[in-house]
């Protein structure tokens, strides 16, 4: 018996060898696969990272152009309405037209215009101006500043509101240059 003891742990021993074997191979492709799914699990964190950061400027960018976008229409309106002011200013400026002003225009006009008879009308606000009284003249609430000349079935208006207006859109880019440009004086 004892070769046949010897033979069965000859065989054991073999077959313990082999086990031991095979489990070493198993642990170490195991540890194969554990550290490729490490490595792919890292490389797959390390994208989301980056994706993320990327996603992340890309907001605060789109943010931060949204603010400046934002900051730039205020600006823009804030500088609109001071050219607004400047040009109602303008119109203010104009309804307080002295009448001895308003003469010397109305006089230049006239000078422009055909000859003939003449209806003259003017803001309400002249209607106590004694030198304005001696001319041929109607007073009109309804006109704001300036004169209009009549003759048959024409109107010449000079209403200064109407002038401001007309001309603001040919003046309004260089007064806005004035007004807001960042060169010193």
């Amino acid at each position: 018996m004892s070769n046949l003891d010897n033979i069965l742990k000859k065989i054991t021993g073999e077959a313990e060898a082999k086990r031991e074997t095979i489990l070493n191979q198993a642990r170490e492709e195991a540890q194969k696969i554990l550290e490729a799914q490490r490595i792919k699990v890292d490389n797959q964190r390390e994208q989301a990272i980056r994706k993320a950061e990327e996603e992340g400027k890309n907001i605060v960018n789109r943010l931060i152009a949204g603010e400046k976008n934002k900051i730039r229409n205020e600006i823009l309106m804030a500088k609109q309405g001071i050219l607004d002011r400047v040009f109602s200013l303008a119109k203010d400026d104009f309804k307080a037209y002295p009448a001895d002003s308003i003469i010397k225009d109305i006089e230049k006009a006239k000078e422009e215009l055909p000859d003939g008879e003449w209806e003259l009308i003017l803001p309400k606000r002249y209607e106590d101006d004694l030198n304005l009284q001696k001319l041929n003249v109607k007073f009109d609430e309804s006109l704001s500043s300036g004169f209009k000349l009549i003759q048959g079935n024409v109107v010449y208006n000079y209403d200064y509101s109407i002038f401001v207006d007309a001309k603001r859109e040919d003046i309004e880019g260089e007064i806005a240059e004035f007004l807001f440009s960042s060169k010193e004086v």
